[in-house]
């Protein structure tokens, strides 16, 4: 089995790129996923979900370039859980490590 999943959305803001010390760059945002529907009394429902996404390299600093806040996006990636210890509680992380990304529109700066 492959690890790979696809999101559409929109971005929630806007990509935060960092540079580690060896020169490798990292961005950093998250998605949302949102999705509507009719409930049982045919009333229209939209839920929203918060995916956190982390680009590497090249990826990165185009997602810094064309990644702002409401910008339109398809994202293919794979799925990963960091886990850390806060205190006595073990702490699970879920983002995607974005391998591409596709902007269905963009957002110009104000």
């Amino acid at each position: 089995m492959k690890n790979q999943v696809q999101l559409i959305g929109n971005i929630g803001k806007d990509t935060a790129v960092t540079s580690l010390q060896n020169g490798n760059a990292v961005g950093k945002t998250s998605i949302a996923i949102s999705e509507k529907y009719k409930n049982a009394k045919s009333e229209l429902v939209e839920t929203t979900e918060w995916v956190n996404l982390e680009f590497w390299g090249k990826n990165a600093e185009n997602a810094g370039k064309l990644l702002k806040k409401g910008a339109g996006v398809i994202i293919n990636g794979s799925i990963k859980t960091d886990t850390y210890e806060k205190g006595d509680v073990k702490v699970y992380a879920t983002k995607v490590v974005v391998s591409e990304f596709i902007v269905t529109n963009y957002v110009t700066e104000k």
